[in-house]
């Protein structure tokens, strides 16, 4: 194995070689993570979104209104969510958290370790709109909504108080914009790592990563 040296360039990515034994790599995880990323993104097709756009505003008492266009029905959002769900929950197996994990596992090059580290480090914690929103003097993360949104409303309702305590800063056509355009986000990055992995099999141990450009 070659380890952190590049087997070869594309136009787009750095493709190095996996190090870990081929009978170690979780392959059963990889495929089900490549099967329902599949399933989300045509999901996301689906909903037919043209070019988005979003007017959210914020008054001096720290409200907010506006809403992102167009917004497909709750009904509709509810199936994106559902696919969305195994992606976002910690303890499925093919959680960010989890197979992040096991991607760095692959391969011991800093640049392929650097890049899953940061695409999962954006997923747990970036900021929604380059941190315009804020709550009780912190940025809100697109994570924290989603977490708030799905614990509270969707699957689980353990946290509805603590929802309805966020509604009185948010309008409700603005809260529903922003949880669609935390998930939307979130699935941007978790295209990422599965194009990082899309060419992986047992008789092909590529990994990608992008060019500088491409990030």
């Amino acid at each position: 194995m070659i380890g952190p040296f590049y087997v070869k360039e594309t136009k787009n990515a750095k493709i190095v070689e996996v190090e870990l034994p081929v009978s170690k790599i979780n392959w059963s995880v990889i495929d089900l993570f490549k099967t329902r990323f599949s399933i989300l993104k045509e999901n996301l097709s689906d909903l037919e979104l043209k070019k988005l756009s979003f007017n959210i505003r914020k008054s001096e008492r720290g409200f907010y209104s506006g809403k992102i266009e167009p917004l497909p029905s709750e009904y509709r959002l509810k199936g994106l969510y559902l696919d969305f769900r195994p992606f976002h929950h910690k303890k499925e197996k093919i959680s960010v958290t989890q197979i992040c994990k096991h991607l760095m596992s692959l391969n011991s090059s800093k640049e392929y370790l650097q890049f899953i580290l940061e695409e999962k480090q954006k997923f747990e914690s970036a900021s929604i709109l380059n941190g315009f929103i804020f709550h009780k003097g912190h940025k809100v993360s697109a994570n924290e909504l989603i977490d708030l949104w799905f614990y509270s409303y969707y699957f689980h309702f353990n946290r509805f108080p603590q929802l309805k305590k966020w509604q009185k800063y948010f309008a409700d056509e603005t809260f529903q914009s922003l949880l669609f355009l935390s998930v939307y986000e979130s699935i941007n990055i978790l295209r990422k790592i599965h194009w990082s992995i899309s060419d992986l099999t047992p008789t092909n141990l590529l990994l990608k990563i992008p060019k500088p450009s491409q990030k």
